[in-house]
């Protein structure tokens, strides 16, 4: 290092000498940095100058969540660890888009500090401060990039407004030569707001100063985690709302030996965490939403399930428990610690009061949050026939009604003005019927009628419409399923098939929610009281309760996959069914056999087969079967009621199920041949054995098929009962010395 200032040095003719220059302190200045030759003695000469500007990149990136705001300190930023800088993916609700928007779910941001329309700031936008360059600096240009471009939207301010706008691709380089927001930073510190859409592990933001030959001169990254906080039901599927359970009952619970208790419509819920490891969490503390109460979690504790390295994820099912709508009990049930602890241990929940929560997870680093609500109620009415049961002709009134203030008010992002909230009934149909929308934030109930035009069932949608008729079809919200039929009734052991399935006075038309009761139903029926060592009658019931199992996780996967490629036709080929079909396909199918079936389960059970066989409800084929599962239970012959459920069986298949595959045989031959691309993202609906510890598929069984069962054709399609019922056939003895050779009920 040389003394700064000035250097007097004899240089030969002929000869040279280098000096090299480190900036390591930029200035403000253009010219910072001047170089000068003056020679002395001998002949007078011009000084020489050589002058240049020292540029550095240069970002500060701020916390969000329960630390928004605080300057990630440059140690931390150099060391390039991700998991000492953790953001969420904006999934929550701060923005108060219209009908549970997600934050993200739009193509603005709410920018801290400002308070939204729900009251809150959106603390999930992480601001990144561009450091300034050298004033007058016009050569060269900046350019930001990130390490995965799908996982994230960049936002920049909106001059008077609270909201920002999509810094777009194109705008993520600037030349400094030109205006534009990237090109500010010549004049003043540019601030970016960073939105995360997806979890990544270890996510990079860099920002570029590149020179006018093409070359990085200088550059600046932060390295951070961005995680995906979700929660999650029973059936590990994400859940928006939950339903509370009334408190006695948990108690209740725990008198059974029973563990763990099995979810009462879609009422438990664990969180999920994804890409924080859950080593890093020092505490998850759960609290209610207006009390109280409360409960942590932590992984010292052993409270993460330890399947995941990569996410933390609550062991325990958490439950909201309450007393709404329970007749004479306690507005306010308080849970004491000796209940919230005999609940966790006998039924391996965690407990916490009210209509919602507030879960906080905290690291050496950061603190992050998010809330769950119970789920508001829509409440359908039938004006002239209340059971649902409408003929060919008939006009089927209603009116469906909301809590007030159920749904918030949403305001321009623009102009702040307020927007209104379309809501309308529909009919589910080919060249669907619509009631006359209305504004949700002026109403508590809109009222339809429609025509009833042919036999079948018939789905009614509550549904929220774009402000504006444009854009998107409507959310469906909440649904029900009338019937309609010639004469306007239906037939004794079918109405009370029908009336089974309903809820809350209606049949749901949400499938999966159907799907569930339709399950439920078939367990009841399976696990019917009898007397010790005697024969079940209900041996179908219990196959058909994991067979609608696995529907529902059929349609759950088709839900998931939207238009996503179906199984052996990649995407630049002609365009194959779509999910949406597979899934009205699967729904369709577990309705129609739960109806066919259900209702003889239900005659047998008043007067065994004498009630069947005197039916007119009920095929030759269903009283054939019948009548050997009722001469088995007689006689004690268990393998006469086996023939008969062969019998039940093959009614299900030949009939029921068949009338929904003829309707689209080339949708279900498609499906039959299924693959898995990790690449492609391809989704799977295998056709696999429903049943626990036989993980057989149809596809796999045309080419090996186990043991000395039967062969069928290796390009045998599932819509061809033949190849079908063999297969079904041949998984029966799997169940019967499997899980039911455990289990009795």
């Amino acid at each position: 290092v040389l003394e700064q200032g000035r250097l007097s040095t004899s240089i030969a003719s002929g000869s040279a000498q280098t000096f090299w220059i480190e900036a390591f302190a930029p200035s403000a200045t253009m010219a910072d940095i001047a170089f000068t030759l003056t020679p002395t003695g001998g002949s007078p000469a011009s000084p020489d100058t050589i002058r240049a500007t020292a540029v550095a990149a240069n970002l500060v990136a701020h916390r969000t969540g329960g630390r928004l705001g605080d300057v990630i300190p440059e140690n931390i930023e150099s060391a390039g660890d991700p998991n000492t800088y953790m953001i969420l993916t904006n999934r929550d609700f701060e923005q108060g888009l219209p009908l549970a928007g997600r934050d993200f779910d739009d193509g603005v941001a709410l920018l801290p500090p400002f308070i939204g329309p729900e009251g809150r700031a959106d603390d999930d936008l992480a601001k990144i401060t561009l450091k300034r360059l050298p004033s007058g600096l016009n050569a060269g240009s900046v350019r930001l990039s990130v390490s995965h471009p799908d996982a994230v939207r960049l936002f920049k301010p909106v001059a008077g407004s609270i909201y920002g706008t999509v810094l777009s691709p194109g705008e993520w380089t600037a030349s400094l030569a030109s205006a534009g927001y990237l090109a500010n930073l010549k004049s003043r510190d540019v601030d970016i707001w960073l939105e995360g859409l997806s979890m990544v592990k270890d996510f990079v933001f860099t920002v570029e100063y590149v020179a006018p030959s093409g070359s990085v001169l200088a550059s600046d990254d932060v390295h951070m985690l961005i995680a995906d906080w979700t929660f999650r039901g029973s059936d590990g599927y994400e859940v928006p709302f939950v339903s509370p359970v009334w408190l006695d009952a948990l108690l209740a619970a725990t008198d059974s030996p029973k563990k763990p208790l099995a979810d009462p419509t879609g009422a438990f819920y664990k969180i999920h965490i994804d890409g924080l490891a859950p080593q890093l969490v020092t505490q998850l503390l759960v609290t209610s939403d207006s009390t109280a109460d409360f409960y942590t979690e932590s992984y010292v504790g052993g409270d993460f399930d330890t399947a995941y390295s990569n996410a933390t994820v609550s062991r325990r099912f958490g439950v909201l428990h309450s007393a709404a709508n329970v007749l004479y009990a306690p507005e306010d049930p308080v849970v004491t610690p000796a209940q919230r602890a005999l609940i966790r241990d006998t039924l391996d929940l965690n407990v916490v009061h009210n209509d919602g929560l507030r879960a906080t997870v905290q690291t050496p680093w950061d603190v992050q949050s998010d809330q769950l609500k119970k789920h508001g109620r829509f409440d359908w009415s039938l004006t002239e026939k209340p059971e649902g049961i409408y003929k060919v002709g008939d006009t089927i009134r209603g009116t469906v009604a909301w809590p007030e203030k159920m749904f918030p008010v949403v305001y321009d992002p623009f102009f702040m003005v307020p927007m209104s909230q379309l809501l309308l009934v529909q009919t589910d149909e080919d060249a669907g019927q619509s009631s006359r929308a209305i504004v949700a934030q002026q109403n508590t109930t809109v009222d339809f009628e429609f025509t009833a035009r042919k036999e079948g069932y018939l789905r009614l949608t509550f549904s929220a419409a774009d402000p504006n008729g444009i854009g998107f079809p409507p959310k469906v919200l909440s649904s029900i399923l009338v019937r309609i039929t010639a004469n306007g009734e239906l037939p004794k052991w079918e109405a009370k098939a029908w009336d089974a399935l309903k809820v809350d006075g209606f049949v749901p038309g949400d499938p999966i929610n159907r799907n569930r009761q339709i399950t439920t139903k078939y367990a009841e029926m399976f696990n019917t009281d009898k007397k010790p060592n005697e024969l079940n009658p209900f041996e179908w019931f219990g196959m058909a309760a994991f067979a609608s199992r696995l529907a529902g996780e059929g349609m759950h996967t088709a839900m998931r996959d939207g238009w996503a490629p179906l199984p052996d036709k990649p995407p630049f080929d002609v365009v194959p069914p779509s999910p949406q079909k597979v899934f009205a396909g699967l729904a369709e199918g577990n309705l129609e056999i739960f109806i066919d079936m259900y209702k003889a389960g239900l005659a047998y059970k008043e007067d065994k087969f004498q009630t069947i066989n005197n039916s007119a409800e009920f095929s030759d084929l269903q009283k054939k079967a019948w009548e050997k599962i009722a001469q088995g239970q007689v006689d004690g012959e268990i393998e006469v009621i086996w023939e008969g459920v062969d019998g039940l069986v093959d009614v299900e298949q030949r009939v029921a199920l068949q009338r929904v595959l003829d309707k689209d045989p080339d949708l279900w031959r498609s499906a039959t041949n299924n693959f898995v691309s990790a690449s492609l993202k391809y989704r799977i609906y295998m056709i696999a054995s429903p049943f626990p510890g036989d993980n057989s598929t149809f596809q796999d069984y045309r080419v090996n098929p186990d043991g000395n069962n039967p062969r069928i054709p290796a390009d045998a399609k599932f819509d061809q009962v033949e190849h079908r019922l063999t297969w079904i056939r041949s998984r029966i003895p799997k169940w019967r010395g499997g899980w039911r050779a455990t289990y009795d009920y």
